[in-house]
C-alpha cells in the first residue's frame, strides 16, 4: 500500500509480505549454492528477516551485530554497538541479514568488522535494495525499491 508522509513516498508491508518475500529470498540463496555456517543480523533491521531466513535456509547458528549512525537523530559515522566475539566467527561462511539496503554504509562496515575477525566467505542479503540511493549491491536481495519503505516492526519505533 503507498502513502505519503511528510512529503515522502513509501510503501508498507506486512508480515505476510515479510513472509513471502523471505521466501523467495532464500530460494536465490539455495540455488546460488552458498551455505552459510552464520547468519548474522544487523539489529534491529535484520532481526524480524532472520529468524523467517533461519527456518527456510535451516540454519540454527544466529548471532547479532548493532551498529549505530544516529545520535538523537541526526546522522553520524558509523560505529559498533556490540558484535559477536572472534571465536564464533573466525574461519566460518556467514550471511549478513539485513531488512534493506539504502547506502549500503551498514553492510560495507559490517563486512569489514567480519574481514579483521579472519572469517571464510562472507555474503550479505537483504530483502530490499534501494536503487536510487546504495554503493553496494547485496549478494542477495528479493525487491528493488526507490521509496521509503514502512516495516511491521516499524509500528513500535520511537520517533
Amino acid at each position: 500500500m503507498n502513502t505519503k508522509k511528510a512529503s515522502i513516498q513509501t510503501i508498507s508491508y506486512s508480515y505476510r509480505d515479510i513472509e513471502n518475500i523471505c521466501l523467495n529470498l532464500s530460494k536465490s540463496i539455495r540455488v546460488s549454492g552458498f551455505k552459510p555456517d552464520i547468519l548474522l543480523g544487523i539489529s534491529v533491521g535484520g532481526l524480524v528477516p532472520i529468524v523467517f531466513l533461519s527456518r527456510l535456509l535451516g540454519v540454527k547458528d544466529i548471532l547479532t551485530i548493532a551498529v549505530s549512525s544516529y545520535t538523537n537523530k541526526e546522522q553520524k559515522k558509523l560505529r559498533l554497538l556490540n558484535a559477536p566475539d572472534k571465536k564464533y566467527l573466525k574461519g566460518k561462511s556467514i550471511l549478513i541479514v539485513d531488512d534493506i539496503c539504502d547506502s549500503g554504509n551498514t553492510i560495507m562496515f559490517v563486512k569489514e568488522f567480519l574481514k579483521s575477525k579472519n572469517t571464510g566467505q562472507v555474503k550479505s542479503a537483504t530483502l530490499f535494495l534501494n536503487k536510487k540511493h546504495h554503493k553496494l549491491t547485496p549478494d542477495y536481495y528479493a525487491k528493488v525499491v526507490n521509496k521509503w519503505v514502512v516495516f511491521p516492526w516499524d509500528k513500535f519505533e520511537k520517533e
